[in-house]
């Protein structure tokens, strides 16, 4: 973290804990008053997130839940800072999958897979997502609906379905695939 940091605070959320310093910098005008903070992915990399939507929480914990032992597994990816897993696939080259648990998109896919999935798709009914990012500043993508939508092994159903922007983070990494949000 480059700029100013905190003291050093003990911080507690879920099963993560510890004694930590955090970043100070201010939120860009587009985060609103609904955002407190950013916490980085990397201290929470080896940790289990449980999204609860009936409830509208995330837990933290250390263990898998027993109903979860069967559901589909994927390889973490380690070595980065941001949070991510591989898919196998026919495309060698884009097998990554990253988690933006600060965006509201469904699926946002590399440009040459976006690309190939929309040609397919030239009579279904589209939409226009807007959207900021710190580097492009406000962008307006086309967004179609994605019944079914298989990125490498990995298959979602129902998902708003956009293109990723060059400018954004994710166009930059060369095993990128896509960006799921929190859709």
């Amino acid at each position: 973290v480059s700029g100013p940091l905190t003291e050093p605070v003990e911080f507690a959320y879920g099963t993560l804990t510890g004694r930590f310093q955090f970043g100070v910098f201010a939120l860009p005008p587009f985060a609103g008053t609904e955002m407190e903070g950013v916490l980085s992915w990397y201290p929470l990399r080896d940790k289990v997130f449980i999204f609860d939507s009936a409830t509208s929480r995330l837990n933290v914990g250390d263990a898998l839940p027993e109903k979860a032992a069967n559901w589909p597994k994927f390889k973490l990816r380690t070595e980065a800072r941001i949070l991510g897993f591989e898919v196998a696939g026919d495309d060698s080259q884009r097998q990554c999958v990253y988690v933006d648990t600060g965006s509201e998109d469904g699926v946002a896919l590399h440009p040459s897979l976006w690309k190939k999935w929309a040609e397919t798709r030239t009579n279904q009914a589209a939409t226009v997502s807007a959207f900021a990012t710190p580097a492009s500043g406000l962008l307006v993508k086309n967004e179609l609906w994605a019944r079914e939508i298989s990125i490498g092994s990995l298959v979602l159903k129902d998902v708003p379905t956009r293109e990723v922007d060059g400018k954004e983070t994710w166009a930059s990494m060369p095993d990128h695939a896509a960006t799921l949000g929190l859709f």
